[in-house]
């Protein structure tokens, strides 16, 4: 007999609304920074080709970063045109929305004794699983990402930006899931070719990023102890997954380019003293950035415990791998915003499971703490979003004016100390925010970059 399909209208109008928002952002955002340098190889060759993106990735593994996975993609995304990148970053943005929302699903009885009368009366009560009520998870997840992301235009707007945050952050969690899947929802593997492309693309997994990757073994791990304790199958698998993570791990923490790299960053005093200024230095901006987020994520896993005091560690674990994903990175001389997203995103996770245990318990309650957050957030949205709309605007508009300025001088054939006003922006949901751009001296990166892009020589500040 076949199975009835039930659509959620409600989840396909919310997705279809983010998709709406996140196309509009990206079409009104250029290429910014970085975005100029990852389209040439060394040798000023437009990048075109695989082969030329595999010899740029192993003059970086050499002398500037392990992080190859991220730049690949990133490489690959310039390659195309700016319209198809737009509708790529847009659809992968939608998917990591739908990969958070994933983690408030469990079936009905995960957790709960079914042997009590209570909650058998609970469970059918309440009804768990309405699509309005998953709805709410999935417009909960988009507003608390909009607001909380420190750098948002540079997370998922910057194409270099959401070749390194965005799209890596899809690959940790569709890998988290699948284990999650295993561990808690006892699911088995039914397909071999899946379970081992699964187990090897766990390697690039742990090639992602410096500071996600810590986050994500210290959620494998408690998986693998939760599973050794249940004695529940396919433990063998999540453990060649664990080690393909760590091997990727080293494999990108180990790069000669990161030691290079470091060399660029002077820190006076021993180790030890680096170490004390790093710590106080991120403890600072913890606060700045993360505070009032991480208050409310404790403040849900005190009531989710309440209200079920049996469950498991769950939200804890996925707590605390956020703040083993921030302060991993003391390890780092610089420690910009945008690196902060792996915190974020698994705060708001431990968050959505903790509302996810007390809809279990209590549907009326979970649903009623849903609607707070989203009118909340909703409220802050309705107002930063048409700002962030302006801003984005604004800035393409000064942007295709100065590249009109840089192509008529080319045109006149002065291709020497053309010169251009800056461009700035202090909206964070613009993907310049933060960057680097034109300076007065010629020779500077982003001016070289700019140069080569336009076919001239040099390109310098317009004083004002």
């Amino acid at each position: 007999m076949n199975r009835k399909i039930r659509i959620n209208y409600y989840a396909i109008g919310i997705f279809l609304a983010i998709f709406f928002i996140m196309i509009a952002l990206n079409s009104y955002t250029p290429y910014v920074a970085d975005d100029f340098t990852n389209m040439y190889t060394k040798g000023d060759v437009r990048v075109s080709s695989i082969a030329d993106v595999i010899y740029n990735q192993k003059g970086r593994y050499v002398g500037t970063n392990g992080r190859t996975v991220a730049h690949t993609i990133g490489a690959l995304l310039l390659m195309l045109d700016k319209y198809l990148i737009n509708f790529l970053n847009t659809i992968v943005f939608c998917l990591f929305i739908y990969f958070i929302y994933r983690f408030s699903r469990l079936n009905d009885y995960f957790g709960i004794d079914i042997t009590s009368k209570k909650y058998k009366k609970l469970i059918a009560k309440n009804k768990y699983g309405r699509n309005l009520y998953k709805a709410f998870y999935i417009l909960l997840s988009f507003l608390a990402i909009w607001y909380f992301t420190p750098v948002f235009g540079q997370n998922y707007l910057w194409v270099m930006g959401s070749a390194n945050y965005l799209w890596t952050s899809v690959i940790i969690l569709g890998i988290i899931l699948f284990i999650r899947e295993m561990a808690i929802l006892k699911k088995t593997l039914e397909s071999v070719p899946l379970t081992l492309f699964i187990i090897i693309f766990s390697f690039i997994a742990g090639w992602t990023n410096e500071n996600s990757v810590p986050a994500m073994i210290v959620i494998v791990l408690y998986y693998l102890v939760k599973m050794k304790k249940e004695n529940t199958r396919g433990i063998i698998y999540i453990v060649f997954m664990l080690v393909n993570m760590l091997v990727g791990f080293i494999v990108m923490i180990t790069a000669p380019g990161n030691f290079v790299r470091m060399k660029y960053f002077r820190e006076p005093g021993s180790l030890i003293e680096k170490l004390a200024f790093r710590y106080s230095n991120m403890s600072d901006r913890f606060i700045q950035y993360l505070l009032v987020l991480f208050m409310i994520n404790l403040v849900f896993l005190i009531i989710a415990r309440l209200f079920y005091i049996k469950k498991n560690m769950e939200p804890e674990v996925y707590c605390f791998a956020g703040f083993i994903s921030y302060f991993s990175m003391i390890l780092s001389p610089t420690f910009p915003p945008r690196a902060m997203i792996s915190s974020v995103i698994f705060f708001i996770i431990s968050i959505i499971m903790c509302i996810s245990v007390i809809g279990r318990v209590n549907i009326k309650v979970g649903t009623t703490i849903l609607t707070i957050c989203i009118i909340l957030l909703g409220y802050n949205f309705s107002e930063t979003f048409p700002e962030a709309i302006l801003a984005n605007s604004k800035y393409f508009d000064e942007f295709n004016a100065r590249e009109l300025v840089i192509i008529d001088n080319r045109t006149l054939n002065k291709v020497e100390n053309i010169e251009v006003l800056s461009l700035k922006t202090d909206n964070k949901y613009v993907a310049a925010y933060g960057l680097e751009d034109c300076k007065e001296n010629h020779n500077d990166w982003i001016n070289s970059s700019l140069s080569r892009y336009y076919g001239v020589r040099s390109i310098i500040l317009r004083k004002e």
